[in-house]
């Protein structure tokens, strides 16, 4: 029995030949995937961390005002423990802790959570992505550095350090720092 090859039927199995042996499955990615992945990883990063902030602000900023009572209510959360909870979304339980127990107490008049007249944390939004820098400890850890100028004083400037660590499928903020630092010393 002969195999018989038609002319059109040969070219095409050579051409498909020749297009596997010219691109192998397995080749190394490019320099272009390589910071294409890293630009999506640091986005996630980012937006992470500010869906964290998010979380906050939802908290001590959703509340009540009550004529019996000289502080705001918190509506998102009945107790303390609630209140980690729903801070534990976006932080690492100890500083959803630290978070929850600064800014907010039990009245025991009201026998509800309010929060507490201190200055909050700064909060990184959308607008800072521009002056934040990202940077990766490894492939679970990421620090966020975003700069401040003139907030206290005429000529200052601040550098707001988020340390970040991967938690499931989201990155979420395990430490927060902020240094005062020289202009020209930013990052």
């Amino acid at each position: 029995m002969a195999l018989k090859f038609r002319i059109p039927g040969l070219l095409a199995a050579l051409l498909l030949l020749l297009f596997c042996l010219a691109r192998p499955f397995w080749s190394e990615p490019t320099q272009a995937q390589v910071k294409d992945s890293k630009n999506v990883l640091e986005e996630q990063v980012f937006q992470d961390a500010t869906a964290s902030f998010a979380l906050f602000k939802d908290l001590t900023g959703d509340v009540q005002y009550r004529r019996d009572s000289v502080y705001p209510v918190v509506l998102k959360a009945a107790s303390q423990q609630e209140a980690i909870e729903w801070l534990s979304q976006g932080f690492c339980e100890d500083l959803a802790r630290s978070l929850a127990c600064y800014y907010l107490a039990w009245d025991e008049d009201l026998g509800r959570l309010v929060v507490t007249p201190e200055e909050s944390i700064p909060m990184l939004t959308t607008q800072e992505r521009t002056s934040t820098s990202i940077t990766f400890r490894n492939d679970r850890q990421a620090r966020l550095e975003c700069l401040y100028y003139n907030c206290y004083a005429p000529g200052d400037c601040w550098r707001y350090i988020i340390e970040t660590k991967k938690s499931g499928d989201r990155w979420k903020i395990y430490d927060l720092t902020l240094e005062q630092t020289s202009q020209g010393q930013e990052f």
